[in-house]
């Protein structure tokens, strides 16, 4: 993008801003000026880190104002949430949507009054979207009943439910067992809402439900890519002359390495944690929704899971080094495995 269009679109956005921030109501035509605005940056491979930082600039003021403003009407609160809902999608892909931003705006939308204002529809919506920022808090007022809802929406909200730590209550596993019965047949539920229902069993007991979601296909696939530093970790490994397996299967899940040690009461799972494994590149610490999920099941199937970073993995110099991090790594597992 050429400087000149680089500085157009940064002065029509510092003009949004100036009016979110000075409690101006943004038109329709300032609107549609700023999603069309980021809809061209996303396009464009070379993006500015200033018009990002002031895209979410805009997302934090607008919004916080809306929903702190006490004589805010319930037809401008949904106004602002379809805005939102155009907005976010535009940028919630990019590896520059910070995890402080989502944290508070996970804020702004768990106030009663404004959750008090959305739609079923909308709320479910709302909890995927923190859900695939890695945010799993659900907001204990948020109230969806699951008998609106179709079949593959519901799993999913099953799913969020169980990863947040709520339980699933009995009418739930009642309805779900109910759907699985009018399944014509089993096999054609798609893959995915497969596995979400078989780590929905791992996690909660489904009752009935239970013995449906075991006839199930097995999710092993020699389909599965070997990454480079999953390779490189293998070569590692037989070094050590540790007993392990590479792609090893426990159910619904494909991991890295299952390592065995002898006479221990638990085996140590070692995965090598690419990009796919984190939603924000900037912060280590927060795993996908998808990753903490598999992360809590593998523990009450009594396995110990060991994560390596891709960026640490990737900063460690020679051979000697991969050793020793490997094996310091595992070490302070060992313990626990013994338990």
């Amino acid at each position: 993008m050429a400087d000149k269009n680089k500085q157009l679109l940064a002065n029509k956005l510092n003009n949004i801003e100036q009016q979110a921030a000075n409690h101006i109501s943004l038109n329709q035509d300032d609107l549609t000026s700023l999603i069309l605005t980021l809809q061209l940056m996303l396009q464009n491979q070379r993006q500015s880190q200033n018009i990002f930082n002031l895209a979410h600039t805009i997302l934090l003021n607008y919004f916080s104002n809306q929903m702190n403003s006490q004589n805010a009407s319930t037809q401008k609160f949904m106004e602002s949430l379809q805005i939102f809902q155009q907005i976010v999608p535009l940028i919630a892909k990019s590896d520059r949507f910070e995890h402080g931003l989502v944290q508070k705006l996970h804020l702004y939308f768990s106030q009663d009054q404004v959750l008090n204002q959305f739609t079923q529809t909308s709320l479910l919506h709302l909890i995927k979207f923190f859900f695939s920022k890695g945010i799993i808090q659900i907001p204990l007022k948020i109230n969806i009943n699951p008998e609106i809802l179709p079949f593959q929406e519901f799993v999913e909200f099953l799913w969020m439910t169980s990863l947040s730590g709520r339980q699933i209550t009995d009418n739930e596993t009642q309805l779900l067992c109910k759907f699985l019965l009018e399944q014509p047949i089993l096999k054609n539920i798609p893959k995915a809402i497969q596995y979400k229902l078989k780590e929905i069993s791992i996690s909660s007991n489904l009752g009935e439900a239970s013995k449906y979601i075991s006839q199930l296909d097995q999710f092993y696939t020699q389909e599965s890519q070997i990454s480079p530093i999953q390779e490189d970790c293998e070569i590692i490994l037989k070094v050590l002359k540790w007993n392990f397996k590479s792609e090893a299967l426990i159910d619904p899940y494909t991991v890295d390495f299952l390592i065995s040690l002898p006479s221990a009461k638990k085996q140590i799972v070692l995965e090598m944690n690419g990009p796919s494994h984190y939603p924000y590149i900037s912060n280590k610490d927060v795993y996908s929704a998808k990753e903490q999920m598999k992360i809590k099941n593998l523990k009450i199937k009594n396995f110990i899971s060991v994560l390596i970073h891709h960026q640490d993995w990737s900063q460690i110099k020679g051979v000697t080094g991969k050793i020793d991090f490997v094996q310091n790594l595992v070490q302070k597992h060992i313990k626990q495995a013994y338990q």
